[in-house]
């Protein structure tokens, strides 16, 4: 890592050579393999949390990336960091792109620019600079929302749902539950569409309640969830489905107690079929076989 340091004045001649815009940091990236090493070289150091002239090795590094945001709702968070470290490992020559910093906890948005400069001894010298802060939420971000979060439910949706499935860790073992409401359709023309859409919003909001790293939500359908386990042994998968189907049993809405169940299907994930269309029917085959049980019950097709 010394040696980094001691070399300090060489890369900033050569970030000033490469970087030609105002920036609020500059930096070198040091890269070899699926090894990294960060040195930040001139700018405002503290705003970052950084010190001058301290290197951060690629796992510290990935320490500083902040991982509370939707991006990592969707994704992962493993997947996600992978993405990142990927992103910088294949520069050719220039990228520019979006970071979510550690600061206070919440993601400070930077823009990032980094170019390729030279190879020496072995090793990629990457240049980068900060060139925008974020003072809100980005506007990429605000696109992926849009494309990815359910209306009214805020729950991921059926496009986020297809781009998690293919980036569950191949070793681990996963399950999926899909969730129907039981007679969600006599809410609607008892009471009506808008308080239809209050109580998926409630059923949302107990979901959440329950989301975990091992847990994730989305819905599918109209009164269709689906439910992502992650890492999760059958038995313990068994125990959240029949938790499941009681969930809703108390809904309050404009003082009218709606009593809900829920039919649920449990599926495996297994390593060689992760396609969304495949693991939706499966599992929505034996949500079908739960309510022909009588409702409020689980079926499992592992």
């Amino acid at each position: 890592m010394r040696k980094y340091t001691e070399r300090r004045e060489e890369w900033l001649q050569l970030a000033k050579t490469h970087l030609d815009e105002q920036s609020f940091l500059r930096f070198v990236l040091i890269t070899q393999d699926d090894t990294a090493v960060f040195l930040p070289l001139q700018g405002d150091f503290e705003r970052f949390g950084l010190r001058e002239g301290e290197t951060l090795p690629l796992e510290a590094l990935r320490g500083r990336i902040e991982t509370d945001h939707l991006f990592v709702d969707i994704l992962g968070e493993a997947p996600y960091l992978s993405f990142l470290a990927e992103k910088v490992f294949a520069i050719k020559d220039t990228e520019v792109f979006l970071v979510p910093w550690k600061q206070d906890g919440h993601p400070l948005w930077l823009l990032v620019r980094l170019k390729k400069a030279c190879r020496k001894e072995g090793k990629d010298v990457l240049v980068g600079e900060i060139v925008h802060i974020h003072d809100g939420e980005p506007h990429t971000l605000t696109l992926f929302r849009l494309a990815h979060l359910d209306d009214p439910t805020g729950l991921g949706n059926r496009q986020a749902l297809r781009k998690r499935l293919p980036r569950l860790a191949a070793e681990k073992t996963h399950h999926a539950l899909y969730l129907d409401l039981d007679d969600f359709r006599e809410i609607n023309d008892t009471y009506g569409h808008i308080t239809g859409d209050n109580v998926l919003k409630e059923v949302a909001r107990r979901l959440q309640k329950e989301r975990t790293k091992k847990r994730e939500f989305y819905r599918v359908g109209g009164d269709e969830f689906l439910a992502v386990l992650p890492d999760t042994k059958e038995d313990e998968a068994r125990r959240f489905a029949e938790k499941l189907t009681t969930m809703f049993s108390d809904i309050e809405i404009e003082d009218e107690r709606i009593d809900l169940s829920a039919s649920v299907g449990l599926v495996e994930i297994t390593e060689t079929d992760r396609d969304f269309v495949k693991i939706v029917e499966k599992a929505d085959k034996a949500m079908y076989a739960a309510k022909e049980k009588g409702k409020a019950a689980v079926v499992v097709d592992c």
